[in-house]
């Protein structure tokens, strides 16, 4: 998963996947946003090819929380730890327990305008370090799609379920 992304086209009805037109609700179409910080652990717009071959649009919770998380409380706690669930390196989406099952059964793909990478910068006469943004986006392109993997999450104590 990307941490730092956004999308920039206009408000759109339907999108194009494969020739084939894909509808957004109004909702929908209110989660594509300039800047949207994975870190705020909000919503977004996955799309997935269904049984029959059509491509639908779904909102999803954005971050992987892995099979063996029971409740969010368990989601909180391992946040404040660190855990990493915002970014499955291609490295490790075929070792690690966290990616591997949804790596294998369960991909989707994310509309893009852009994403964002950081450079340290040293700021001279000091010791400081900067982070500068670079949006990357392709060129003369309105959008493109990024790689993902969803779970289906559910909270043993509320019953709540979740696409993340």
């Amino acid at each position: 998963m990307c941490n730092f992304y956004g999308v920039t086209i206009p408000k759109k009805k339907q999108l194009v996947v494969k020739n084939t037109e894909v509808s957004l609700t109004e909702k929908q179409q209110l989660l594509l946003k300039p800047v949207i910080n994975g870190f705020d652990y909000g919503n977004t717009i996955i799309l997935l090819q269904d049984d029959d071959n059509e491509v639908k649009a779904l909102e999803a919770h954005w971050e992987l929380i892995p099979h063996w998380i029971n409740n969010f409380k368990e989601v909180v706690e391992a946040r404040k730890n660190g855990i990493p669930w915002l970014n499955a390196t291609s490295e490790k989406l075929f070792v690690s327990s966290m990616f591997k099952e949804a790596t294998m059964q369960r991909r989707c793909i994310v509309i893009a305008s852009h994403f964002f990478e950081w450079q340290k910068v040293n700021v001279p006469l000091s010791k400081k370090q900067l982070s500068i943004p670079y949006a990357i986006q392709v060129a003369n392109q309105p959008y493109f799609f990024m790689a993902g993997i969803y779970n289906l999450f559910k909270d043993i104590y509320t019953g709540q379920t979740m696409l993340n």
